[in-house]
């Protein structure tokens, strides 16, 4: 059994159709105002839909009330199973659990999105959902995103930042990436990092900074060097702190956010 999956693809082959169904993880953790239907097998009379309420229990025929809050799905079926069994009310009852609807929760998207705002979500959530409900990302978001978690205040915990590969995400699929969101966070996609070069290259100007470029990677992008440039004539003016500074730039140096590469022309 594989642990700690968000969500897996279960694929059903029926003669004629081929259907690929998203399955929730089963990791959700029961809060206020969940709705919750309940079946006990061969027990008709015992099946309920129950809310949950503000002090996080819900009312059971039989059982009266039943602290849920913080539990599995899995965690009250055996909580039910359980109570159910003593003083042999029922003999070994088979419960089943269902999560009918989510709470309301609010979570926020700011940034390079087409539609930024608070969006409601009724059920389990991820990033990709978020990003979907606010019209997808805008030409100019960068590569990735900060997700800040709000603390829950009964556990007395601390708010706490989560950055999102994008191109892991949106390219490669990887869907470790598509981290489960919840009431109170806040999705921060940011605009996409640049970086400009000017002097002796075919096509001068700014470009997107992607993963792990190089100085000659840049220059490739721009178009290459022209037929004065020099490739030992580089030079780049780096932010640093409130100022800049300006370094001789080597073709395999890295080049950082807000980078301005010079190509000056050969000396003869």
């Amino acid at each position: 059994m594989v642990k700690n999956i968000k969500r897996i693809l279960t694929i059903f082959i029926i003669p004629g159709l081929f259907c690929i169904y998203p399955v929730w993880a089963a990791d959700y953790l029961v809060g206020r105002q969940d709705i919750l239907r309940i079946t006990v097998y061969q027990q008709p009379d015992l099946n309920t839909i129950a809310r949950v309420t503000e002090e996080g229990s819900i009312t059971f025929p039989l059982l009266g009330e039943v602290q849920v809050k913080g539990m599995s799905v899995q965690q009250i079926e055996k909580r039910l199973s359980d109570l159910l069994s003593e003083g042999l009310i029922i003999k070994n009852p088979q419960v089943s659990v269902f999560i009918e609807q989510y709470r309301s929760q609010r979570v926020t998207i700011i940034g390079e999105v087409n539609k930024p705002g608070q969006y409601e979500i009724t059920r389990m959530a991820f990033v990709s959902d978020i990003l979907s409900m606010a019209g997808g990302l805008s030409g100019d978001a960068g590569n990735s995103i900060t997700i800040l978690k709000k603390a829950d205040n009964e556990q007395k915990g601390k708010n706490s930042l989560i950055s999102i590969n994008l191109l892991k995400l949106l390219k490669y699929g990887e869907m470790s990436e598509d981290v489960h969101v919840s009431d109170g966070d806040i999705i921060y996609v940011p605009r996409v990092d640049l970086f400009y070069i000017y002097g002796e290259v075919n096509r001068p100007g700014s470009y997107r900074l992607e993963p792990d470029l190089t100085v000659i990677r840049a220059i490739c992008i721009a178009g290459g060097f022209t037929t004065k440039g020099s490739k030992r004539r580089v030079k780049i003016t780096r932010r640093k702190g409130y100022s800049e500074e300006i370094i001789k730039g080597k073709l395999n140096d890295s080049v950082k956010p807000d980078d301005v590469i010079r190509v000056a022309e050969r000396l003869f």
